[in-house]
Parts: C-alpha cells; structure tokens; sequence
C-alpha cells in the first residue's frame, strides 16, 4: 500500500493497485503477526529467504525479532523425491498433484507449502526406522532445524504421538480463525495519508536517490569505490544502481564472497526487476576454475589407466 505496482509484479502476482489500495502498513499488523508466528516452527520453501526477510522487517520497525525453530521444504522434497525435474514451489507441487492455482501470492503460495509439507511429512514418515535413524544421524548440515523433521516422523513411527508436547497424530492444515482478529484488522480502513508511507517500503527512497547519483557518477569514472553506513540496505541500492547502469548497456558484476549472500541478491534482484529475467545471473567463482598449468604438470606423472582416465 502507497507504493505503484509496476506492470511486471502484476503480471508476475496477479495483484494490482486496488487490491492493496486498503491494505495495513506492515507496522500496522507486525504485533499480530509477531503473536502468531510465536513458539510455532516455521515452514516454508527456501526459509533462508522467508525468515531473515520477515525478521527483517520486523527489525525495520523495532518489533522484536522471531526466535523460532524453522524447517525448509525444498531440501526435504529433495530429499524425499530426489528424481524430479524440479524444487521450484509451482512445478514441484505440480508434480505432486498439489494444487496451486495462482503462484507468487502469499495466502496461495503458503498453502500449497503446508501441503506439501504434508505429503513430506507422510512420504518420509513411511521410510523404514533404519533409513529414518540414518537420515537423523547425517542431518546436522541441514538447514536451520529441518534435521529434526526425521524425527518428528521417527515420533509417528514409533507411535510416540508427542513430539516436544505436541500432538503430531493428526498434524493438518488449519483454516484461519478470522473472529479472532479485532474488526479493524479484517476490514482496515487507512486513516492516514498512503502516500507518505511510501519510502517504508521494501525498496526505499535514499535507495533509489543513492542509484540516480552513482549512476550518473559512472558516466565519468572507470571505478567508483563507494562506503555505505550499517542498515543503508546495500544489497537492494547497489541492484538499483546495477538496473540503471543495465539501462545504459553496460555490464556490472557484484562481488560477494559468501556464497548465501550471492543467491540472496540473485533472489533480490528477479524479485524487484522480473523484468531482467535472463540478464543476472551468479557468475562462476574462482572455486570453478580449473589451474590449467597445474593439470598438465598432474597429467605427466604416470599412474594406473584408471586414475589417469579420472585426471
């Protein structure tokens, strides 16, 4: 709400405008959301995604962050159906027979993800007590606390029932209980001017001032050495830099050494600007490149046919 859409996000979601028109503010709802989300584990597909981005909101607006356990779908569908084409949430519930009529709106998306989990949950529960024994034994580099999913259905195989106090006998989607949100939460009506909320958005106003000066500054510099202050949110004003520079044909390569953090931009950078789709990508790492002077030195020196066939 108070910010325009652009025509690729409504190509993309399907939501428009007057669908937002009347909608809270984040800071509006926080609190009760922040409520519910409370002593819960949170699901979702890519959770590396989902998590930090809610917990960083929540730190926008000095709302305390979230503390919970979270488990991630992808790495348990890859797990459970390791043959399949794909993981992208719309082609992988495909797959499964999981409906999702309308991907990349929230309420849609979130449910066809607890389904998913569902019929995660049922396929691995299903695997013998030694392959789930295994599969504990070997999850500590898992994401976040999804290693503990194989023993939540190590709880049902066992017929524990109780896994850390909760009644996993009959775990199922649940519908929302809207008569228990307050009225102005299930019809907001904004009494406040929309449009001065609009620098609280994802993408903020001193982000996009930022891009308009340094990409002007590009025009006459070879190389722009540039210093941000903590909390500037570098990763989007540096892809709001890159578009512009885009715009003028030229080539711009982000350097990020952590390799989560180069996903995270990639993920950033298609969610704001769909419209680049097939333009960014990850360039490949030094870790990709093979040392052609040391493999020819390797091939010299003899070895069995079938390690030098390896080499």
């Amino acid at each position: 709400p108070g910010v325009k859409i652009p025509e690729a996000i409504v190509e993309l979601t399907g939501i428009t405008d007057n669908d937002v028109a009347k909608a809270p503010f984040f800071e509006e709802i926080a609190p009760l959301v922040r409520n519910q989300l409370a002593g819960t584990v949170f699901v979702a597909h890519n959770v590396r995604y989902d998590f930090p981005y809610l917990n960083g909101e929540f730190s926008r607006i000095a709302v305390p962050r979230l503390r919970s356990e979270y488990i991630d779908t992808v790495q348990l569908a890859q797990i459970a159906f390791p043959t399949l084409p794909s993981y992208k949430l719309d082609e992988l519930v495909n797959c499964l027979g999981i409906s999702l009529p309308r991907h990349h709106q929230a309420d849609q998306d979130a449910a066809a993800t607890g389904k998913l989990f569902l019929r995660l949950y049922r396929e691995i529960s299903d695997k013998s007590k030694q392959t789930l024994k295994n599969l504990s034994a070997i999850s500590e580099g898992l994401i976040g606390n999804t290693g503990q999913f194989f023993e939540l259905c190590r709880s049902k195989k066992e017929a524990k029932r109780i896994y850390k106090g909760i009644d996993i006998s009959d775990l199922d989607i649940k519908d929302p209980d809207t008569s228990k949100l307050p009225d102005h939460y299930r019809d907001f009506q904004p009494d406040f001017d929309t449009s001065a909320q609009a620098s609280r958005s994802v993408l903020r106003k001193r982000q996009y001032e930022f891009a308009d000066i340094f990409s002007q500054k590009a025009d006459n510099e070879h190389f722009i050495s540039i210093f941000l202050r903590p909390r500037f949110g570098k990763s989007n004003a540096c892809l709001l830099l890159a578009r512009k520079l885009l715009e003028q044909k030229k080539r711009v390569l982000i350097v990020e050494e952590n390799d989560h953090r180069r996903k995270m931009v990639l993920q950033k950078g298609l969610q704001f600007f769909p419209e680049l789709f097939g333009r960014i990508a990850i360039p490949v790492t030094r870790k990709d490149f093979v040392n052609l002077d040391k493999l020819k030195n390797i091939l010299k020196i003899p070895d069995s046919p079938t390690r030098q066939l390896a080499k």
